[in-house]
């Protein structure tokens, strides 16, 4: 079967249309799954910035009881009383940030008990 100079332009330009469709399909698809592995990544760097917030409240609390301990003046009270309610913001923080990850949420469960005991 002999073909016409039209029908050869023709299925040339229908074969670079779908050849372009394809890529056009690839593309989406890959800027989807960069875009979702950028949000990941993002929610991760809020998780650990969290995390690194109330690792530092939880210190000074800390050294604010024993200061309070180790000397009588209550002016050592002062970074346990300003840093605990930031420290049950962290917390709170944390559960809503990794809310769907049950495992992580069975860890901050593990943690809350520890850092009561540490504030006592």
């Amino acid at each position: 079967m002999k073909w016409s100079i039209g029908k050869k332009i023709g299925g040339g330009f229908g074969l670079a249309l779908v050849i372009l469709c394809i890529m056009g399909v690839v593309s989406y698809r890959s800027i989807n799954q960069t875009l979702a592995a950028n949000s990941s990544h993002i929610k991760s760097n809020i998780t650990l910035t969290v995390i690194e917030e109330l690792l530092s409240h939880n210190r000074a609390a800390v050294v604010g009881v024993r200061g309070y301990l180790l000397s009588g003046s209550e002016s050592y009270l002062s970074p346990y009383t300003e840093t605990l309610g930031k420290i049950i913001t962290d917390l709170d923080s944390l559960r809503v940030l990794v809310a769907d990850n049950p495992e992580q949420m069975r860890l901050i469960g593990d943690l809350e008990p520890i850092i009561n005991e540490e504030l006592k």
